[in-house]
């Protein structure tokens, strides 16, 4: 009689386990664990909450060397680039009535080496969208044109020395410069530094939903 074939035994797979998974909390693409940033909107996923928190929804706490995630601060909408900042801290005693007397008299050197001592800075990358990056840069420009508008105006009053333009040049000049200055600086700023404590910054106008996403900061407030 012929033989049977005997089945052969074959070994069952195993299923793999699945991969760890890390979701994004931006977008909510689905990454491997090990993704440092989403594939989808760029998000940071490896430093994302470490180092940052929200003080109710004004403020935001983090370690001075933190990453903040690829978010706009302003809008909360995704961004692919950050805008270095370089951020300076004066605590409220260098803004104590006393040092007034100093200054009046020119004795600014101690002035100066108590700024050198107890300022303190740090240095951020914040991200912002291309709508809040354009606005950045229009503050900016307007600054610009304002300040250089009343150079101007001076310039042609000392050449042509007509009187009436004279008159306004003198009228309009301590107008229009600390006013282009302040358009300029409050435009291209970003955040603004509330607090220095140690190693960490507390910061204020960030926008509420980008705030909303962080832990609350389990310390003490500003």
């Amino acid at each position: 009689m012929p033989r049977r074939n005997r089945p052969v035994n074959q070994k069952k797979k195993k299923p793999q386990a699945a991969a760890a998974e890390i979701v994004c909390p931006m977008c909510g693409t689905i990454s491997p664990d090990t993704a440092h940033n989403c594939p989808n909107c760029g998000e940071n996923l490896v430093t994302f909450g470490n180092d940052l928190w929200r003080q109710g929804d004004e403020f935001l706490v983090m370690h001075k060397s933190a990453e903040l995630p690829f978010r706009c601060v302003k809008s909360n909408q995704p961004c692919t680039r950050k805008i270095t900042c370089r951020l300076t801290w004066n605590p409220p005693v260098l803004s104590h009535p006393g040092w007034i007397f100093p200054k009046v008299v020119g004795l600014m050197m101690p002035y100066v080496i108590a700024v050198g001592i107890l300022r303190k800075t740090a240095t951020i990358r914040v991200g912002l969208s291309n709508e809040w990056i354009a606005r950045r840069r229009m503050a900016i420009i307007i600054g610009w044109v304002v300040v250089l508008s009343a150079v101007s105006l001076f310039v042609a009053a000392v050449i042509t020395a007509v009187p009436q333009l004279q008159g306004l040049a003198a009228l309009l000049m301590p107008l229009l410069i600390p006013a282009g200055c302040a358009i300029g600086i409050e435009g291209a700023r970003i955040v603004k530094v509330e607090k220095f404590d140690g190693d960490y910054v507390w910061f204020n106008c960030c926008a509420a939903a980008f705030l909303a996403g962080l832990p609350e900061w389990p310390g003490e407030a500003p």
